[in-house]
């Protein structure tokens, strides 16, 4: 594969990232619904949903690693931005945006991810004890 062969299919393990996480905040809002309703059934499908898609962005991102490396820049933002320099002006302008847009998607997945896992701590702590749950040995004192 040629460096312009290698750069395109950078740009569509892009979009396809973008397209994931489109998916996945979607996704995270339905696992936060499902969480605070109980909704076990649904939640089990959405997770199982979420490993899919993190599965997928895990082989794209190896897939970009390895371009990157190809293509001889940092795999960063820097170097991605380097990268967006090299390309024609006439495509430098959207691909920076893609890019762009893709890191605040990515941001946006990791915040309700976060405020995700606070829930199911805090449900953890307030219905083991009513369920009769003993906190593990390691954590008794």
């Amino acid at each position: 594969m040629n460096a312009t062969q290698s750069l395109k299919q950078l740009l569509l393990t892009i979009q396809s990232d973008r397209k994931h996480y489109i998916s996945l905040d979607k996704l995270l809002l339905t696992q936060r619904q499902c969480m605070i309703t109980c909704n076990a059934t649904k939640l089990l499908a959405v997770n199982e949903r979420l490993s899919e898609i993190y599965h997928a962005l895990s082989q794209t991102a190896t897939e970009r690693l390895a371009l990157l490396k190809k293509l001889k820049v940092t795999a960063d933002s820097k170097g991605m931005q380097i990268l967006f320099q090299r390309l024609p002006e006439q495509y430098r302008e959207h691909v920076t945006a893609l890019w762009a847009d893709l890191e605040q998607r990515v941001l946006s997945c990791q915040q309700k991810n976060l405020s995700n896992g606070k829930l199911i701590s805090m449900q953890h702590d307030i219905f083991a004890p009513l369920l009769g749950y003993k906190e593990a040995f390691l954590y008794a004192g």
